[in-house]
């Protein structure tokens, strides 16, 4: 946000800089961009200008997954966007058009070109809802629609994401947001032991019916802090992860070992939401990881094969971001040891 008012502040100040004539006549006149138009007024109309652009571009790109198309249509709806077409456009369908940041801009800029032409007196906040004109089209009520479909961007743009995640990430059903396990996460009980055949195991601990699990762990009647329970991942015709049931316990470390292909970082992007399994669920702290993602995050620590690490930053740097992407106690614990 900071740098919407840096950037906005400059382009108000250039345009208010007074430019000298180059002719050098007598009947010469000196003058701004705009010469009646107080900074305020248009300082407010490039940031608003700005965080709809912002918002708008984060919508569209909900609707792409290649970045060059997404660039090649945008730039041209940019410029058909500048071009005024509506001299002629009833009121109120200017004021839809206002959806278009740049159409919104156009047509505060030619409310304020109308004060310009009058030449006396200056253009203020007392003239948001005004015109020089019978024409009733006001620079405040373009300003607020702008604000309006600016929340109205943002919104979409988070439901289409979670709807819609792309390559990477769990989809939620279009209907999410009038579920209420989304709003009010309730605790889905782990699997116990009697839900599960533990009586094939041999003297290594390890189950016949491909659920493995430490034996001091049924023992102690210990409930798993994870559950993965008859997942499944097929690509195409190819299948990744087959039936596939664990339990993970607080304070023990599993491995997972295998050949190239065998589906361990298939089964790893799925449980820390990278991709949606295509049977079968996992259960992380009593919660479902395809409908709390989000809270289940908080649980998880990821680290991938390839190095993600930010040249720019220290060590300490990098424990404080990761630190502050939990908690701020988690931050401090990790600075401390």
């Amino acid at each position: 946000m900071f740098i919407y008012f840096i950037l906005t502040g400059v382009s108000t100040g250039l345009s208010k800089v007074v430019l000298q004539s180059s002719t050098g006549q007598w009947n010469s006149v000196s003058k701004a961009i705009f010469n009646y138009t107080h900074w305020t007024i248009l300082w407010t109309v490039l940031f608003v200008y700005s965080i709809q652009v912002s918002t708008f571009a984060i919508f569209f790109g909900q609707f792409f997954k290649r970045t060059l198309l997404a660039k090649l249509i945008g730039l041209t709806i940019w410029i058909l966007t500048f071009i005024d077409y509506y001299s002629r456009t009833p009121l109120g369908v200017r004021y839809i058009l206002c959806l278009f940041p740049n159409i919104g801009l156009l047509f505060c800029l030619q409310v304020m070109e109308q004060y310009e032409r009058r030449s006396s007196g200056m253009v203020t906040y007392g003239e948001l809802y005004s015109n020089i004109f019978e024409y009733r089209l006001y620079i405040g009520l373009c300003l607020l629609l702008m604000l309006i479909y600016s929340i109205l961007f943002m919104f979409l743009a988070i439901y289409l994401e979670h709807i819609n995640p792309g390559e990477f990430g769990i989809s939620q059903p279009w209907n999410y947001l009038f579920k209420k396990s989304y709003w009010k996460p309730s605790t889905v009980r782990p699997i116990g032991i009697e839900n599960n055949n533990f009586s094939k195991i041999n003297n290594n601990g390890i189950s016949n019916e491909n659920h493995w699990i430490e034996l001091n762990s049924i023992e102690n009647d210990k409930k798993p802090t994870m559950t993965i329970n008859h997942l499944t991942k097929t690509f195409e015709k190819f299948q990744a992860v087959s039936d596939l049931s664990l339990n993970f316990y607080s304070g023990e470390v599993c491995t997972l070992l295998g050949h190239n292909g065998a589906g361990k970082t298939t089964t790893t992007f799925i449980l820390v939401g990278m991709l949606k399994p295509t049977s079968g669920h996992v259960t992380i702290q009593g919660m479902d990881n395809q409908i709390h993602i989000e809270q289940v995050r908080h649980y998880l620590g990821f680290c991938p094969q390839y190095d993600i690490l930010y040249n720019e930053l220290s060590v300490q740097e990098h424990l404080e971001l990761i630190g502050q992407r939990n908690s701020e106690q988690m931050s401090s614990n990790l600075i401390s040891h």
